[in-house]
């Protein structure tokens, strides 16, 4: 069953006396038809910006290509590599994390962030560690935004 949720904005006045939801009746018509005779809980945050279209087309339009050419070049198999399979690899390699159990048992979770959830900060340093083992395990340059990269015809 998918998680019911829902995400409006609040805007809190200069001295904190104040508290307006963005909004108000469609927040409030919502939380009727979604939690009828419930309980629900609130969780509140600053919002995070968070990663740019720039950013995602130069990592899908470069960081990724890229990777697969260098994996390709180092000899790994073509029929087993696409865009996807690189981004997942990218994805699991940089974005895992071990959670340990809530009971100190020794236990671990492993889970591995999306990328569409990373800040504008975060995605900068995804990308710049991609960079950095590309260079260290392919031996593959992969360009930054600003520079263009050169291709050779025969």
């Amino acid at each position: 069953m998918a998680t019911k949720e829902l995400k409006y904005q609040f805007k809190v006045s200069e001295d904190g006396k104040e508290i307006k939801i963005v909004n108000r009746k469609g927040f409030e018509n919502d939380m009727r038809n979604l939690f009828k005779g419930q309980t629900v809980i609130g969780v509140f945050r600053k919002p995070r910006k968070l990663r740019s279209t720039q950013q995602n087309s130069y990592y899908f339009g470069c960081c990724v290509p890229e990777v697969l050419e260098g994996l390709l070049e180092a000899g790994f198999e073509a029929s087993s590599l696409n865009i996807e399979v690189v981004h997942d690899m990218l994805r699991h390699k940089f974005l895992t994390e071990d959670l340990p159990s809530p009971e100190f048992s020794g236990e671990y979770i492993s889970i591995t962030k999306s990328t569409t959830e990373l800040t504008t900060t975060e995605f900068m340093s995804y990308i710049d560690a991609i960079q950095k083992w590309s260079m260290e395990f392919l031996n593959h340059y992969i360009p930054s935004p600003s520079e263009q990269k050169e291709i050779y015809l025969l």
